[in-house]
């Protein structure tokens, strides 16, 4: 048993209804269905039963409400009352990554002495509540797919910058004694900038279809988070009966990645005007 699904309970006997308590969770009916089914199966009783009036709840389950009303209230106390330490600490909430890994190495050889440092791993909703409930003093989020092209955007910068290094204008800029950072700053820069914007805003597209591909899977952002590959993965157990559900969030992410490739597009045309003639 999860306090997800006593949370869930206790809002479907609230509002009387699925449908209801799936707006009141920024979830879709299903997916609450799903959950109360669960719980009723690990507990072997029935606690709702459906009628032409509505949802009317057991007498078994009016007393797992009361308990359900309990538990999360004294949870909330035990987390509370988990978070007073004494001395100085520094609780880091994180996606997974080997990359926090450096940054606390570093930040405990610099305040070791003063700050005892703690690192915590989690889903989006878990770091949220954790900085809400001040269990750590800093949350952060990052998508792992953009962090993954850096070896991408340094091969282009390498051969954009060994591409424009042996120039007449940056030739002459070193046979005047400009410094390198003139150099860099005004010449080479502004001559990669246009290539860097465009593979940018196209990969802008990839990220997106990558990110909602995840998240359909189940490997991504998971709900009640807003996005609109989870949009689709509880969308397709009522694909059949409202398909509206799926059509919308799909249409949404085709226009987007539309939109990048376009501007893409266009700012080579734009910045680069002798590729669009050929």
């Amino acid at each position: 048993m999860e306090l997800k699904q006593l949370e869930y309970f206790t809002i479907v006997c609230k509002k009387g209804s699925f449908s209801q308590a799936a707006e009141c969770l920024y979830t879709l009916q299903p997916n609450v269905s799903e959950i109360i089914s669960s719980l009723e199966k690990e507990l072997g009783q029935k606690l709702v039963e459906r009628s032409s009036r509505g949802l009317r709840i057991t007498p078994f389950g009016e007393t797992v409400r009361d308990y359900a009303k309990l538990i999360p209230k004294h949870t909330s106390l035990i987390n509370s009352m988990a978070t007073h330490h004494s001395g100085k600490k520094f609780t880091l909430a994180t996606y997974p990554s080997n990359m926090i890994t450096s940054f606390l190495v570093d930040f405990y050889q610099y305040w070791g002495n003063e700050y005892v440092v703690e690192h915590q791993e989690g889903s989006v909703e878990e770091i949220s509540n954790w900085v809400a409930r001040g269990q750590s003093e800093l949350g952060v989020v990052y998508i792992a797919n953009v962090f993954i092209k850096w070896a991408w955007y340094a091969r282009m910068i390498r051969t954009g910058v060994m591409q424009y290094r042996d120039r007449n204008f940056v030739q002459f800029s070193r046979c005047v004694g400009m410094p390198e950072r003139f150099i860099l700053f005004r010449h080479l820069l502004p001559s990669i900038t246009s290539d860097l914007v465009v593979l940018a805003s196209l990969d802008v597209g990839w990220a997106i279809i990558n990110i909602s591909t995840l998240s359909f899977l189940g490997l991504g952002v998971q709900a009640p988070t807003p996005e609109w590959g989870a949009v689709l993965n509880e969308a397709k157990n009522v694909m059949t009966s409202n398909p509206v559900q799926m059509i919308a969030p799909g249409i949404a992410i085709v226009v987007l990645v539309c939109v990048f490739n376009l501007m893409g597009d266009a700012l080579r045309d734009v910045l680069d005007p002798k590729e669009a003639l050929k």
